[in-house]
């Protein structure tokens, strides 16, 4: 009655045969606790309990803890959260393919075991998912991408979520655990992470709250990533959403990569060991006057050099809703060149690159979408290696 009062819809089982679970909880003078569990009923829930229609008109998923002390309740809640969330189980089915672990696991060979990736990508972003699984022969995601002289790295941020008191502005979570799920990756084969921040622009927004309180995350962050031996890729992305000029861009991304360098300081974040994964600065998708690439070019330049310390060693461009444009604003910041620092680009494998089954033959659908995966890649590399001040 009180989850229903409090706007949240329960969707409880019901197993006649077992009792509820039970935890009794221990606390010593200490403060130490200890828990004696009996799973009862929920030991045997499984993925035969779920059903998309659980999530008509649901806003927000809340999974209880006690589905993940067995291995049907761990992959009744895998198979809850990729269906709720824009993951990797979700992004096949928007395809048009089911979000079944095989097909998840088609879409990550796509570029893995394809000839030639290593010519145009330093390094590949897994989910947690992904970097345990294993390819049809056994072999590790990350074992692959080494062997063909690419990084393997692993997203660790939990999602951005609503900063309380400052309505539609959000807040990278993930800080709590993160030391141990470090470790744990690091002899999973990563070599490097992502944590990534959302900023909109827009009424009064963003605040300083908002700011302040992504870039002490990514501050914090980056500091266990160091202490663990991982490179720390730092993605303050600004969205291009809105009706803003390239001008109010401008200044919200240099206050944005001022405070998150000042954060990095007083957090004892070495610069020259990290990545800034950032968003070009350009005028909002619903501005009026759009800027064209050497525009684009010219403002990103201007402010990276009023805000990035030339120590950094490396900057990878967010395409940020450029679409086919990306490629013209990066190949025109290059020939801009030389920079302070070494310029790359970050991309996605998009859904209508994914192999669908039973569209006809197995081996030549996953050709096509490698091919069509490498041709945007190799076009991206070719905009990074144009030679400086070139025509």
């Amino acid at each position: 009655a009180e989850l229903l009062r409090a706007g949240v819809r329960p969707h409880v089982r019901v197993d006649p045969d077992h009792p509820t679970a039970v935890v009794i909880a221990m606390v010593d003078v200490t403060g130490e606790r200890s828990m004696l569990t009996n799973r009862g009923a929920s030991g045997r829930l499984s993925p035969a309990d779920w059903s998309d229609g659980l999530l008509d008109g649901v806003r927000h998923l809340h999974v209880s803890g006690y589905p993940l002390f067995a291995p049907p309740g761990l992959e009744l809640t895998r198979l809850a959260l990729d269906a709720a969330t824009e993951g990797t189980g979700r992004q096949p089915a928007e395809a048009g393919v089911p979000g079944s672990d095989g097909n998840r696991r088609a879409k990550r060979e796509v570029l893995p075991v394809a000839p030639g990736p290593g010519e145009c990508l330093s390094g590949v972003v897994l989910d947690d998912e992904a970097i345990r699984d294993r390819t049809g022969d056994g072999t590790t995601y990350a074992r692959i991408l080494e062997g063909d002289g690419i990084l393997p790295g692993i997203r660790v941020d939990r999602g951005a979520h609503p900063l309380a008191g400052f309505p539609g502005e959000l807040v990278t979570e993930g800080l709590d655990g993160l030391r141990t799920r470090l470790q744990a990756y690091r002899v999973l084969g990563a070599r490097f992470t992502l944590w990534r921040a959302i900023i909109r622009i827009g009424g009064n927004m963003p605040s300083g709250t908002c700011i302040d309180a992504n870039c002490h995350a990514l501050a914090r962050y980056a500091a266990l990533c160091q202490e663990q031996g991982l490179v720390p890729v730092l993605a303050p992305g600004v969205l291009a959403e809105g009706d803003h000029d390239i001008d109010t861009a401008f200044e919200v991304h240099e206050v944005v990569l001022r405070s998150l360098f000042d954060a990095l300081y007083n957090a004892s974040v070495a610069p020259d060991s990290v990545v800034l994964a950032t968003t070009m600065v350009r005028p909002g998708s619903d501005c009026d006057e759009q800027a064209g690439p050497e525009e684009v070019a010219e403002t990103t330049l201007a402010c990276l050099k009023a805000a990035v310390p030339a120590i950094v060693p490396g900057i990878a461009f967010l395409p940020s809703g450029l679409g086919n444009g990306f490629a013209a604003c990066l190949e025109a910041i290059t020939r801009m060149g030389p920079h302070p620092w070494r310029l790359t680009f970050c991309d996605e494998i998009r859904n209508d690159t994914i192999p669908r089954p039973g569209a006809g033959d197995p081996a030549a659908d996953a050709g096509v979408a490698r091919d069509a995966c490498l041709a945007r890649l190799r076009a991206m590399a070719r905009a990074t290696l144009v030679q400086a001040g070139g025509g």
